[in-house]
């Protein structure tokens, strides 16, 4: 697509050149001088960088009542990464980038791009005296324009303002003590991006501040974060936005408990609507003697007002669980939950008490079970589960499991049992295979109905040297109930094959054959060829897809090449 006239300009940088070599100067006073002359030459011995791409694209469509398109791209990029006297102060990284595509239509359209990042201080010295230690670092400045047709310009800064610990040790008030106090200051970030995009007659204009600060030691972790989003033009939008993170962990090295408190904070303004979200979460980790304690709570609470109108939600939890080990080969696990919310349209609340047991039957099986009842806002619930697993190189296990869910309209009831396997089969060959299957039996106001769910994957891995082979199934089966029965299966087959055919090329063969109940049938093809030699890689692939329903048969080719050389190169 052509760019209209409106949106061509030149590319700018947006601060003068003048303003940075002034500051290159300024700052190049405050990096210290102690490295020896030949130190100096080994590590300023390569200095720019020049890199970049050239890249082309090849793409072809066609087939039998498919959309037949063709499609040129060219890819071109070129970029110097550098620095300024000394790259510890000032190092630069600039590129631009063009590209053209041309359809069979000869429809073309081209997109121009232009970045260019300076950071000040990324790696200050690592010793800093006097004043110079207080001095914020790094120092980012960005810039990137890009046209079309449309018009996207970017800009902005960001800062980063951190003083090592051990910089900011001061001496003690007393003479009788020589140990200094150590002053914990937060690591601060600053941001600013402003982005102008225009396409016809659409205008958008953003500005975007944001200030984190984050002071973080072993017992506890703060964070606060600041962002103010502006947005002008065709539509205008005002975002402000304020959260507050204080958590605290403890640890107490005797008993090895562990306590954490965790809290949140956050103000939103958007528009016309403010919201106030507040939590704080409590857990504990308690060992007793071979025995654990867990316990665990919590609330939550929000206000939104949006014009005239408001609304709260609040919700509370808490939960607990005890371990306890009668040997290394049995042990038991008792929990409770309980959850209670309210807001303006509904109640909610749960409660749940369930226990499990693990047994070690031998060297060759292990054992689990569980149950649980509750109690929610829907009705009562209750469910059990065991699983006998094997311990041995080809691993199985198969489970089942029931629950039961009685609310005021109805009853709800699930079968499910599952099989599983895994496991090497040789050296090089291992293969995987599960089986689920899935018996619901639901009544309620709508009318009663049972549904039985099964579904099957196997899959086979194998490799030899330098090819490698896979080759998997899947089957589903839904047969529902309501007093009509209707059944859909879906089975499919796939295959994939990667080959090196050289120790630069390399082939790849994935082919799939997928057959649905209302007699639709999918067969899909697609080699790929890649070739590289150092820099340079090339791409060839293929694809085929064939569909075929009772009403009618689509076939689709689709034709992709790819050649790219990359290129880096010290000046």
């Amino acid at each position: 697509m052509k760019s209209t006239g409106g949106n061509k300009r030149e590319i700018v940088l947006p601060v003068p050149c003048k303003f940075f070599i002034m500051l290159c100067v300024t700052l190049g006073l405050l990096i210290p001088s102690d490295d020896s002359s030949a130190q100096m030459r080994s590590y300023f011995q390569k200095r720019h960088l020049l890199y970049g791409s050239v890249e082309f694209d090849y793409e072809q469509v066609w087939g039998e009542d498919v959309s037949e398109f063709r499609e040129f791209s060219q890819n071109y990029s070129l970029g110097l990464r550098s620095y300024i006297i000394d790259p510890r102060l000032v190092n630069y990284n600039t590129s631009v980038s063009y590209t053209r595509q041309k359809d069979s239509e000869e429809n073309a359209s081209s997109l121009k791009g232009f970045d260019f990042n300076m950071n000040f201080l990324e790696t200050p010295p690592r010793k800093w005296y006097g004043f110079r230690k207080y001095i914020p670092g790094p120092i980012t400045l960005r810039y990137s324009d890009y046209a079309n047709d449309y018009s996207y310009r970017n800009y902005g800064i960001g800062i980063i303002y951190s003083i090592p610990e051990e910089q900011i040790k001061r001496g003690p008030a007393k003479k009788d003590k020589k140990e200094a106090i150590t002053i914990p200051l937060p690591t601060i970030f600053f941001d600013y991006d402003k982005s102008e995009y225009s396409s016809g007659n659409y205008i958008n204009i953003s500005d975007l501040y944001s200030l984190r600060a984050i002071l973080s030691r072993n017992s506890y972790h703060y964070q606060f974060t600041y962002e103010d989003y502006t947005q002008s033009g065709t539509a205008e939008s005002n975002r402000t936005t304020l959260t507050l993170r204080p958590d605290y962990s403890f640890y107490d090295k005797e008993t090895q408990q562990k306590t954490d408190f965790n809290n949140f904070i956050k103000i939103e303004e958007l528009d016309r609507s403010k919201q106030l979200f507040l939590s704080s979460s409590v857990s504990l980790h308690k060992p007793v003697n071979k025995d654990t304690l867990y316990f665990s709570g919590g609330a939550e609470y929000t206000s939104v007002e949006i014009a005239e109108e408001s609304a709260e939600h609040y919700l509370t939890r808490a939960s607990g669980a005890y371990t306890k080990v009668f040997s290394p080969k049995l042990n038991n696990t008792s929990s409770l939950t309980l959850t209670y919310g309210e807001s303006k349209s509904a109640t909610r609340h749960s409660e749940r008490l369930s226990d499990s047991v693990f047994f070690d039957i031998s060297k060759v099986f292990s054992s689990s079970g569980g149950v649980f009842i509750g109690e929610n806002e829907n009705g009562s619930e209750y469910g059990i589960n065991t699983q006998l697993s094997t311990k041995t190189k080809i691993r199985a296990s198969g489970g089942y499991s029931y629950s039961s869910l009685s609310y005021e309209d109805g009853d709800k009831s699930v079968h499910i049992f599952n099989v599983l396997a895994s496991g090497p089969l040789k050296n090089n060959m291992n293969f995987n295979a599960s089986t689920l299957y899935t018996m619901q039996d639901v009544t309620d106001v709508t009318g009663p109905y049972t549904e039985d769910i099964i579904s099957s994957s196997a899959n086979l891995f194998w490799r030899l040297q330098m090819t490698s082979l896979s080759l998997g199934s899947n089957y589903a089966q839904t047969r529902k109930d309501d007093g009509q029965t209707t059944t859909t299966e879906i089975l499919s087959f796939n295959g994939n094959m990667s080959k090196v055919i050289r120790r630069n090329m390399l082939l790849n063969l994935y082919s799939t054959w997928t057959h649905e109940s209302d007699d639709k049938t999918t067969i899909e093809v697609r080699p790929l060829l890649r070739w590289w030699l150092r820099r340079i890689t090339a791409d060839v692939e293929y694809k085929y897809l064939r569909t075929e329903t009772p009403l009618a048969t689509t076939t689709e080719n689709r034709v992709f090449v790819k050649f790219i050389r990359r290129f880096n190169r010290f000046l």
